[in-house]
């Protein structure tokens, strides 16, 4: 699941899940990506409903009603915000790497970059 996926992914969309179990297990690398990914949105709609719940209420415009919308427009915009990445899901890829309990992701076009990276540069000669 790429992050194009992320942002443009409905938040109540119920495939998500199958959809990142199937590609964790084509891709376990991109599978950890996705899923921290997935973490990320959960974080920051927690940390949207715990900034709505420190606002008080005037009343006037308070229902169930109300909350159950606000708490659907978090989780879409919880999936929008992680799709541009705040940070942390880097994070978390970089510290399971580093610790070695997923493999490294290669870039693509690596092996052409260390074969170029052994061609001695120098200046023509006329």
């Amino acid at each position: 699941m790429s992050m194009e996926e992320l942002g443009g992914q409905f938040a109540l969309d119920m495939q998500g899940l199958n959809r990142l179990k199937h590609s964790a297990r084509q891709d376990p690398a991109g599978g950890v990506r996705g899923a921290v990914q997935q973490f990320e949105a959960l974080f920051i709609q927690m940390m949207l409903k715990s900034m709505r719940d420190a606002v008080p209420t005037t009343g006037l415009i308070d229902s169930k009603q109300t909350e159950f919308y606000q708490s659907l427009l978090d989780q879409q915009w919880s999936q929008t915000l992680a799709s541009r990445g705040i940070g942390l899901a880097d994070s978390l890829v970089a510290q399971l790497e580093g610790s070695g309990m997923v493999p490294a992701r290669r870039q693509p076009g690596s092996a052409v970059d260390e074969l170029i990276a052994g061609i001695p540069r120098g200046a023509p000669r006329p």
